[in-house]
């Protein structure tokens, strides 16, 4: 019995309706966080989509690895990208055991996993594949971005001029943001969910699938976040040896620059 794709119906047109999203910044950081893994290392990409990072990343020093449970974003990604190493994984059982240097998990992919059973599976999965000194950073939209950007709102662009409407509802009981996105050519509409977490609980989770947390970030600008913060960034690591422990400070100083110059 085949799975049914969770984004079949969006993978063809995703690049053109993700134009807008700032990959630089994400690009940016993770170069710099790079610093704080051991040499040789490989990155996993968690939710790798189109493989978007994975290109902007050509070049860095390191191998890129990404999975995503979708086939037909995978698909598109080589489509677009070329033979970069894709695979079909699961981020609550990834097929990595104690091998990767950094994990990556970006553009709220955590969101889309909406019981506090699935992330902790995740985080615990995402402990399980790295080395011992290796680096997880992953990021999170809040409910303020749920409420303020998304909740009851409706708005079309011009994707691959198809015409595409996103319409948005929110559920403040369950956290949960519920959109359906249609095209204006009539094909089938696609629907997601995205469900906000408390910033205190991810945190204590992340400790709780035995990564040490080395903080929690606004994701404009690194810095504490706020009541406002629309996105917050996590960084743990399996384990924080000497040389990550003395690099720490320089490292978030330059990933503070980079988050500046990208917003």
């Amino acid at each position: 019995m085949s799975i049914p794709d969770p984004l079949a119906v969006i993978a063809p047109h995703y690049d053109a309706m993700m134009a807008h999203v700032c990959y630089t910044r994400w690009t940016r950081t993770v170069r710099e966080l790079a610093a704080l893994v051991p040499r040789p290392f490989v990155h996993l990409d968690v939710g790798c989509g189109t493989g978007v990072l994975m290109e902007m990343l050509e070049g860095a020093g390191w191998p890129v690895v990404g999975v995503d449970l979708s086939p037909a974003m995978l698909r598109e990604g080589r489509a677009a990208r070329g033979p970069y190493p894709l695979a079909v994984a699961d981020m609550r059982r990834l097929p990595f055991h104690g091998s990767v240097g950094m994990i990556t998990c970006l553009f709220d992919s955590l969101n889309f996993l909406l019981t506090p059973e699935d992330v902790r599976a995740a985080l615990a999965s995402f402990a399980a594949a790295l080395r011992p000194g290796g680096v997880v950073y992953f990021d999170a939209v809040t409910e303020f971005m749920m409420t303020e950007y998304y909740a009851g709102k409706t708005w079309t662009d011009d994707a691959d001029g198809l015409g595409v409407t996103w319409e948005n509802d929110y559920d403040a009981e369950t956290r949960m943001c519920t959109t359906r996105i249609r095209f204006g050519d009539g094909r089938e509409s696609q629907l997601t969910r995205e469900r906000a977490y408390a910033l205190d609980w991810l945190a204590g989770e992340v400790e709780a699938a035995g990564l040490t947390p080395l903080g929690v970030f606004d994701a404009h600008g690194w810095g504490t976040p706020h009541g406002q913060t629309e996105r917050a960034d996590f960084l743990a690591a399996k384990g924080v040896s000497d040389a990550t422990a003395d690099r720490m400070d320089s490292v978030l100083e330059r990933v503070r620059n980079a988050a500046r110059r990208s917003d």
